[in-house]
């Protein structure tokens, strides 16, 4: 029978000590910059307000109001849209497995990301719709927000889907390659 090894104890003069040294087998990583494009985001917000709600082509960080300061997604700067961006599983899944559920036959397929700002506005969540199209059919109209219930929307259900298929008519049918699609409206009380 061995006995295990001993370990030298603490305070011990046997004990190695770690020394921590900046010399040639040290190296110091510095953040990237983007000035140009920095100023580009910053030019844009200014432009729009001083306020936007940032999304990639397709996706919002919706997943990710949480981590913003104000619990929004109102931007003003770069630092808070990368902020989200970094926080949202939506827009992680847009970058890296953006193509995951289509069965297209394309071998690899190629995509040109782009940064979309909009006005910041506050949006009563009671007045967005999701509308589904099938063969360029507008057949079905949903709130978008499913967790709550909104009184005016049973009451004024009929008024509703009319101006939202008014708007569909006028706007969007015909106007796009697909058939079949999925589009969010708002509509406000004007």
């Amino acid at each position: 029978r061995e006995d295990p090894p001993s370990h030298a104890q603490e305070g011990s003069d046997d004990a190695e000590e770690i020394q921590w040294s900046d010399d040639e087998n040290t190296t110091t990583l510095k953040a990237p910059e983007f000035p140009e494009f920095t100023a580009k985001v910053q030019e844009a917000i200014s432009s729009l307000g001083g306020s936007v709600f940032p999304k990639l082509n397709w996706s919002a960080p919706r997943d990710a109001y949480w981590i913003a300061m104000n619990s929004s997604l109102k931007c003003k700067a770069l630092s808070d849209i990368f902020l989200l961006f970094k926080s949202s599983d939506f827009i992680t899944r847009d970058l890296t497995q953006p193509f995951i559920h289509c069965t297209d036959d394309s071998p690899d397929p190629s995509l040109d990301y782009e940064l979309v700002l909009r006005k910041w506005c506050e949006l009563i969540p009671g007045a967005e719709f999701r509308c589904f199209v099938k063969e360029n059919k507008l057949i079905g109209v949903s709130q978008r927000d499913y967790t709550q219930y909104y009184d005016h929307v049973s009451k004024q259900h009929e008024e509703i889907c009319r101006s939202i298929q008014e708007f569909f008519k006028k706007h969007i049918q015909y106007k796009f390659l697909d058939e079949d699609f999925v589009f969010d409206v708002y509509r406000d009380s004007r």
